[in-house]
């Protein structure tokens, strides 16, 4: 038999079908014992590759207890022991597990206690008899039910892993505002660490500390480098240039090419003027020896970087959010293709633009707000022939964007906006892609959504 789950660890749910009033009009079927009673051989001849040990027969399988629990691994079945009672991942006390024994057919995928195991998080529990207690005069007996013919059966399951909190202790953990003294950016620190090897870098702030470099595993301090007024938000990102690694720090007072390594500067090219408001927020995009950024205010900046020193391409004669040039994004990181650029302006512009000079040869607001609005916003990610562009009003965008035109080829709604910050509802968080689905949140639920179809 497979070794138990930790306690508290992993915990089971049974799934209860719909209940025909019809035909059972005395109770609602919601189990709360179950037995099984069978022998290794019936088991086995039954579940052919799935072997369940019994030590004894059960008779009286209880929520609480450890029972037999079949899911997959790498596509295979698999048998584990674990807890009947779930715990959602949420929740700070292990009591809720004697409330979580059953789960309803009729409203398992909304109950927030087993929407997201329903989604991904699934099992059979094997069993041969359960027990439902009928009324007689002024007691309850107890009766088994088993299939006529006789024979093992399973129930749908749900199941989840869970620690209580005081059981996650952090290995190690730094305050950037006590360790650098420095104030949190106006939103936030923001632009996410990388990992290189065993390595995290991170955006921090103040006086030799923009970046600073930590062990991994120890937290350690590895080196620290750079001096600006503000951090900004752009995340730090290694790339490949005249033969050389090249970590890119892009703060709102320059560019920056240092040696992941040991944190020395290679090169920097100041910015004059500052980018406004600490907006240094879309990543930074490499093409071949072409390094192109944009902002909200001062707009774009495409550099051709060696070894050792950069040289400017062109860049946006002006500082402005409404008068602009070139591409002004606020937060979405640019497409860059066949000597193209795709990406929302200043006030929701979708635009395409020549990467080599920054012309402008088409604009559209479909996928974005729909009209012209401040910080207008779309992110978008490359699916082969075509792209798909998530939307500030939460929609899911399937188009083909080329230099002659925006091409839509589909859209469907996932989320509400319900974030209200810029003075309308939207939806301003990146979606991520894997297993032929979209992970997309707003500031209420997080949702899956298969693209396998």
């Amino acid at each position: 038999m497979k070794k138990r789950a930790a306690p508290n660890r992993h915990r089971v749910a049974l799934g209860i079908p719909t209940r025909n009033r019809k035909t059972v009009p005395q109770f609602d079927f919601m189990c709360g014992r179950y037995s099984q009673a069978r022998t290794r051989a019936e088991i086995e001849l039954e579940w052919g590759e799935v072997r369940i040990e019994l030590k004894k027969p059960r008779f009286n399988i209880a929520p609480g207890q450890f029972a037999p629990v079949i899911r997959l691994d790498d596509g295979k079945p698999r048998v584990d022991d674990l807890r009947w009672g779930l715990i959602p991942g949420w929740a700070k006390d292990a009591k809720i597990a004697f409330q979580c024994i059953n789960a309803r057919s009729e409203t398992v995928a909304d109950k927030p206690a087993y929407r997201g195991a329903f989604k991904s998080r699934r099992c059979l529990v094997p069993a041969d008899g359960f027990y439902e207690w009928l009324p007689r005069g002024k007691v309850k007996l107890p009766y088994r039910f088993v299939r006529p013919t006789g024979g093992s059966f399973v129930f749908a399951g749900l199941w989840e892993s869970w620690q209580p909190p005081e059981a996650v202790q952090p290995l190690w953990s730094h305050d950037f505002k006590k360790d650098f003294g420095i104030k949190t950016p106006l939103w936030g620190f923001s632009g996410h660490p990388l990992v290189d090897g065993k390595k995290l870098i991170c955006l921090a702030g103040g006086d030799g500390s923009v970046a600073v470099a930590y062990d991994k595993d120890t937290g350690k301090e590895l080196w620290r480098a750079l001096t600006a007024k503000e951090p900004g938000y752009a995340p730090p990102m290694i790339h490949e240039f005249g033969g050389k690694r090249q970590l890119i720090l892009w703060h709102p007072e320059a560019v920056n090419a240092l040696d992941p390594e040991t944190g020395k500067v290679f090169w920097t090219h100041p910015l004059t003027p500052s980018v406004r408001a600490g907006m240094t927020i879309p990543s930074p995009r490499k093409v071949g020896d072409l390094l192109f950024l944009t902002s909200f205010y001062n707009g774009s900046l495409l550099l051709r970087v060696g070894a050792e020193t950069p040289s400017v391409v062109w860049q946006s004669k002006k500082v402005s959010e409404m008068d602009t040039d070139g591409l002004h994004s606020v937060m979405a990181t640019p497409l860059i293709e066949d000597g193209h650029i795709y990406s929302p302006c200043s006030y929701g512009q979708f635009r395409c633009l020549k990467l080599e000079t920054g012309e402008r040869l088409w604009e559209t607001f479909a996928p974005t707000s729909g009209k012209s609005t401040r910080w207008g916003n779309a992110f978008i990610v490359k699916n082969g022939g075509r792209s798909f562009i998530f939307s500030e009003q939460g929609d899911l965008i399937i188009a083909k964007l080329t230099p002659e035109k925006y091409e839509e080829l589909g859209r469907a709604h996932l989320l509400d906006p319900v974030n209200h910050d810029p003075g309308r509802p939207v939806v301003w968080s990146h979606p991520a892609f894997a297993n032929k689905s979209i992970y997309a949140r707003n500031d209420q639920e997080i949702v899956s959504v298969s693209l396998g179809r």
